[in-house]
């Protein structure tokens, strides 16, 4: 019998399915409470940017914020560290918020409750077209990287079990203690997918924060954990990761997820957003996550060097011109005229 515990719980941390009346309730009370809806006076150009609750999503939210701070006269608010999934989904589909970043395969089986799939591209169709078609939500270009869930252990624990996939992680799985994020423990593309796929069966599974996780892994205190394949600590950690070899996990390619109301509003806000269309890669955003999360620079700071990086925006200490021209609208023009084409997909 696998023991499962959670520890260190976070007040308003929602995992229960997207159905729930009493998360409904519960999501809007939180977003009322914590301002999310902000009266404005009229003819103010306001967007709201959100995020959740971990560091690689808060940094790409910071980065559309400045970026559209930069290219365009909209005013931007930020609303970021939205606990979960749920959370800032609620906020998106009620107007709480405007746009926030997430990924396709997080669209597809967290929020859809699809079956997971492996091509990218039809991953991105088929959450394009269902999105549009039932909210009215634009998933934009992809931002060049997919950053996956994946199971890791210690490099020397690794070789000592004798594992380097997930298939041989099952036949050992009785005997090891597992940490895993609280969002893992309950998402279909997460820990209940494994099982089922897989047939893991662990000793022990402990519900542990981001940092702890790593930090007990690296001391011995649990043998293996659930890790995103662009955090930055990887880069730190002696980490082995293993193998999907019956290719579970479904491609998580970044984008940014924007109501269909709020481009409608604002078109330039797509032709802005595309100009990070490809632009960055999973090595990048393994060594960008690690300037926030063991460099303790400010997810303001580490967005804005994205953002000289990529000549998106006016180097501070040479003065680069390259932002003062606004972008073409043409993209959104595009895509506004596909919409029924796509919604009917």
């Amino acid at each position: 019998m696998v023991r499962v515990r959670t520890l260190h719980r976070r007040k308003g941390f929602f995992r229960d399915s997207l159905r729930t009346p009493i998360l409904l309730f519960t999501s809007l009370l939180f977003l009322t409470v914590n301002g999310l809806w902000i009266p404005t006076a009229s003819g103010e150009k306001i967007i709201t940017v959100g995020s959740k609750n971990f560091m690689e999503n808060r940094l790409l939210a910071e980065l559309f914020a400045q970026l559209i701070e930069s290219r365009t006269d909209l005013t931007v608010l930020r609303r970021l560290g939205l606990a979960g999934t749920q959370v800032c989904f609620e906020a998106l589909k009620t107007g709480g918020i405007d746009l926030y970043p997430e990924y396709t395969g997080t669209g597809l089986v967290t929020i859809l409750g699809g079956e997971p799939m492996n091509n990218p591209t039809e991953v991105l169709n088929r959450v394009r077209s269902q999105f549009l078609q039932r909210w009215n939500l634009w998933w934009l270009t992809p931002l060049g990287f997919d950053n996956s869930y994946a199971l890791a252990l210690r490099r020397d624990r690794a070789q000592e079990l004798g594992v380097r996939t997930l298939s041989d992680l099952a036949r050992i799985a009785p005997t090891l203690k597992a940490g895993f994020g609280y969002e893992f423990m309950k998402r279909p593309d997460g820990l209940p997918g494994l099982q089922e796929t897989y047939g893991l069966q662990f000793r022990e599974v402990v519900g542990m924060q981001q940092t702890l996780k790593y930090q007990a892994t690296a001391k011995g205190d649990i043998d293996l954990l659930d890790v995103y394949t662009t955090d930055g600590r990887l880069s730190v950690y002696d980490f082995l990761i293993l193998e999907d070899d019956q290719r579970f996990f479904p491609p998580y390619d970044a984008t940014a997820l924007v109501r269909g109301d709020t481009l409608e509003r604002y078109p330039e806000l797509a032709a802005v957003l595309s100009l990070l269309t490809n632009a960055l890669t999973r090595e990048q955003m393994r060594k960008w996550n690690l300037l926030v999360q063991e460099q303790g620079q400010p997810v303001t700071q580490v967005a804005r060097q994205i953002l000289e990086d990529l000549q998106l925006v006016a180097d501070q200490e040479h003065g680069s011109p390259t932002y003062h021209q606004q972008p073409s609208q043409s993209l959104f023009a595009y895509m506004w005229h596909l919409r029924g084409t796509l919604a009917m997909r």
